[in-house]
């Protein structure tokens, strides 16, 4: 290793002095003195005064000020034809961003640019902000022709100016201090009306009293022809007289015991007399004096509480019934009982926008006046129809879920029901005893029957001024009853159990329109479809109905105007087979105008002391034919 590297020394020893002995002869020459660059630099040579610009004073102008803007933007030719894209686009909802160093001048040369684009542009319209009374942080926006903005802010304040002038000579007037003593001297009014509601808030008494008193008197001519020569003509006239007083009073108590618990209390007095009398020539009917006397006394409690997402409501009602009725001095029908009604229901609201409710309750249909006397209602060649004394209530026992969706602009609500009716009032045909060509339609109890069905339906307000409120209802029930069968064998009618699955598809469209502040119309239409009954064969029924409402003299005065039935196609078509296969309709004044005139007297203070709804709990006259 040792002869290795001085081996390697002598060697390097041996090139070093070998290259130090060599002469410099590849010494480098500096640029400047080559030959070609010599002759280059002599003829780019400058002069002292080449150095130095020297402006024409007589050419520059005393004052900048009527020089026109240098629009050329040095050295910035792309950004400028950025920019100048831009804002041709001939669209909204783009954005110009420039970016550079501080001095560059990018506003300068955007909003120069923009100012030359703007001369070719339409002028555009002013906008003003005013106040808005029922939303005052959302003002409201007016767009105004170009240049008139500043006028309107100009009249305005004019206007406000005028006003307040009035506004002190007004209040410094003679007239204005006899109205506070007016004022002064209603206050006995209002302190009268302070004492419906008591002390706390939402506690309310409301006493009702109302006494009705109803007369009429029908005068009837009845001709009834035939095609056939060889059947002649028959005719009879009758007269009917009826007076009816109807005393109610009502005493309703509502406590809101706190801002979960609300307790109600009330009692119902309700005294009906009613007087019938009946004259005719036809021999088939009969002369009758008819009185109808009812009596009930009811009254009622509720209590409810309602928590974050859960609510109940429980109630009940009692009620005393007494009914007494007389034909011909001897009694045709009596009643008197005592019955209580509870009900129960439940909500619950996951969120603001759905809720849910379960309900129970019994309910009462109690016969109508004229479902009770045995009294021509209406008369045909084939038909008479007359009362049922002897009718009992009917009372339902029902179980329902309803499920309601609140949307932007409307609620949607659907819901399920079953029922269990007892002693159903409905329409029966029998024949008549006396002829057995005719037949007498009356009322009777059927069977129990159990229903159910469903409802579905939907508020919505399309925009401003039109709002709509679909809805449909179906319905099925197992019904019972007796009908008038003909024995061949003995040529006599006998009473028959049948039972029959009743279903009715119900379909209703209110559209109301809004065409002025003052100005509204109404669009109604109904169909219910056909119905296998007991007795009967029930048609479909349809009809439309428009109408118009005007208020004016400050909403104090209401005309309304109603056309029912615009098409005439409200008929109840019927078909059945006993006591005797038949085909009918009934028809009535269906199609009728309806012109009415309203108007409220004095400031409505007591507007605000709404009545309570009530439900009569009478059977309606149709029967479920008509």
């Amino acid at each position: 290793m040792t002869q290795r590297l001085e081996q390697m020394n002598a060697s390097l020893s041996a090139n070093i002095i070998s290259n130090n002995e060599q002469p410099s002869q590849n010494i480098l020459i500096s640029a400047f003195e080559q030959a070609e660059i010599q002759s280059t630099l002599e003829k780019t040579k400058l002069k002292s005064e080449q150095l130095t610009h020297i402006p024409n004073y007589d050419k520059i102008p005393a004052s900048t000020r009527r020089l026109k803007p240098l629009n050329n933007f040095l050295g910035q030719d792309r950004a400028r034809a950025s920019v100048e894209a831009g804002i041709a686009l001939p669209y909204s909802g783009y954005n110009i961003f420039a970016v550079g160093t501080a001095g560059l001048g990018k506003r300068t040369m955007v909003k120069r640019l923009l100012q030359q684009h703007a001369k070719t542009m339409p002028t555009p319209n002013d906008w003003v902000y005013v106040y808005n009374f029922k939303l005052p942080r959302q003002p409201i926006a007016l767009e105004l022709p170009s240049g008139q903005a500043a006028k309107f802010q100009t009249m305005l304040h004019q206007a406000w100016k005028t006003i307040l002038k009035q506004l002190e000579r007004r209040f410094t007037a003679e007239i204005y201090h006899n109205r506070i003593e007016l004022i002064r001297q209603h206050t006995g009014d209002e302190q009268q009306l302070a004492l419906i509601e008591l002390t706390k808030e939402g506690e309310t008494l409301d006493l009702e009293i109302n006494h009705s008193i109803y007369s009429e008197n029908q005068d009837a001519s009845f001709l009834t022809t035939f095609n056939n020569p060889n059947i002649p003509s028959s005719s009879y006239t009758d007269n009917l007289g009826e007076k009816r007083n109807n005393s109610t009073i009502n005493l309703d108590y509502v406590n809101p015991l706190n801002d979960k618990t609300n307790l109600e209390l009330g009692a119902e007095s309700r005294i009906v007399r009613t007087e019938n009398n009946y004259i005719t020539n036809n021999n088939s009917l009969s002369n009758s004096d008819y009185t109808y006397d009812l009596d009930i006394y009811s009254a009622y409690a509720t209590f409810g509480q309602k928590f974050k997402k859960i609510g109940y409501q429980l109630g009940a009602r009692f009620e005393s019934y007494k009914v007494n009725a007389m034909l011909n001095g001897a009694t045709a029908y009596k009643d008197d009982y005592f019955t209580i009604y509870p009900s129960a229901s439940m909500t619950y609201s996951p969120t603001d926008k759905n809720q849910f409710q379960i309900s129970l309750s019994r309910r009462v249909d109690r016969p109508g006046l004229d479902q009770t006397k045995p009294i021509r209602e209406f008369s045909t060649p084939r038909v008479t129809s007359i009362g049922n004394p002897e009718l009992d209530p009917q009372f339902t026992n029902s179980i329902e879920l309803n499920y309601t969706k609140t949307i932007a602009k409307g609620t949607f609500t659907t819901g399920l029901f079953v029922r269990s009716i007892h002693n159903e009032i409905n329409r029966i045909l029998y024949p008549d005893p006396e002829n057995q060509d005719q037949q007498i339609m009356s009322f009777d109890n059927f069977d129990n029957n159990t229903a159910y069905g469903f409802e579905v339906s939907l508020n919505y307000k399309i925009n401003s001024w039109w709002d709509i409120q679909p809805a449909i209802d179906f319905s099925s029930i197992n019904q019972k009853g007796l009908v008038s069968v003909l024995n061949t064998s003995s040529n006599s009618f006998d009473l028959v159990s049948k039972e029959v699955t009743a279903s009715a598809f119900n379909a209703r469209f209110n559209s109301n329109f809004k065409a002025t502040k003052s100005l509204r119309f109404l669009l109604f239409g109904f169909y219910r479809s056909g119905v296998d009954g007991v007795q009967f064969n029930g048609k479909e029924m349809y009809k439309i109905d428009a109408g118009g409402r005007y208020s004016f003299l400050k909403d104090k005065a209401t005309l309304s105007v109603r056309f029912n039935d615009i098409f005439n196609t409200m008929k109840a078509g019927f078909d059945g087979q006993n006591p005797y296969p038949q085909v009918g309709q009934f028809t009535w004044e269906s199609q009728s105008v309806y012109l009415g005139f309203n108007y409220i007297f004095g400031a409505g203070k007591n507007k605000s002391l709404q009545r309570k709804q009530r439900d009569n709990n009478t059977k309606q006259d149709g029967g479920g034919l008509f």
